[in-house]
């Protein structure tokens, strides 16, 4: 998400029904493009109405927010106003925001986003749940379900041996890129018949899948 304009509408299209069935039908009518038509709606409407839609849902369920990632929040959104927005849920009954984040990497870029967070930590934030172990049983889970998902693999104790070395080089710890990569993965590998290929050529479709989507994520 590289704005909070964007932020919002996203929002608004989980919580109300009306806009979210508008852009499912924006992808089946060519030529009409009703999404652009929301965009380009005032953001003060879009902040009024989720708000709303929040404590009409919040009447009859309670209603759970998780935002992932904030240190990898765009240089377009500002810190305040995205910290605004989730003081504001937090004043909403039976409505809980979660905030995902690695602390440390919060304003590596800009100085000022790790006051204002640090500011908002000590006023807003209720809990907070550290994780300082990283979990290879976690990882290895990951790799072994999507291979017992492949009919045609064999030497599956092998090939997870191979991938977990391949990841532990280029220090691929993120378990969602991990996941993201093995889907892939396997994609690739269900479309090929691996009996008719040696084991160096299957190492190598590994590695070339699987460096597919971690460059991407990861940047690399």
């Amino acid at each position: 998400i590289d704005s909070i304009e964007n932020l919002k509408l996203n929002l608004y299209m989980q919580i109300d029904k009306v806009t979210g069935f508008l852009k499912k039908v924006n992808k089946k009518i060519s030529g009409i493009n009703l999404s652009y038509s929301i965009a380009s709606l005032s953001i003060p409407y879009f902040e009024g109405d989720i708000i709303k839609s929040l404590k009409k849902k919040s009447e009859k369920e309670d209603i759970i927010i998780v935002i992932d990632d904030l240190e990898r929040k765009s240089s377009n959104i500002s810190m305040e106003d995205l910290l605004g927005i989730i003081e504001e849920f937090g004043k909403i009954d039976n409505t809980y925001t979660i905030l995902i984040t690695n602390e440390k990497e919060i304003g590596k870029i800009n100085e000022t986003d790790k006051k204002i967070y640090s500011s908002f930590k000590e006023k807003i934030i209720q809990k907070t749940f550290n994780i300082t172990n990283y979990s290879y049983n976690a990882r290895r889970n990951i790799i072994k379900s999507t291979l017992n998902e492949i009919d045609n693999i064999e030497n599956q104790e092998d090939i997870l041996i191979y991938i977990e070395s391949f990841l532990s080089k280029h220090k691929i710890l993120n378990l969602r890129t991990i996941e993201k990569s093995m889907k892939f993965l396997k994609f690739i590998l269900c479309g090929v018949d691996l009996k008719e290929l040696k084991e160096i050529e299957i190492k190598a479709i590994i590695v070339g899948a699987l460096s597919i989507v971690i460059e991407k994520i990861e940047n690399l």
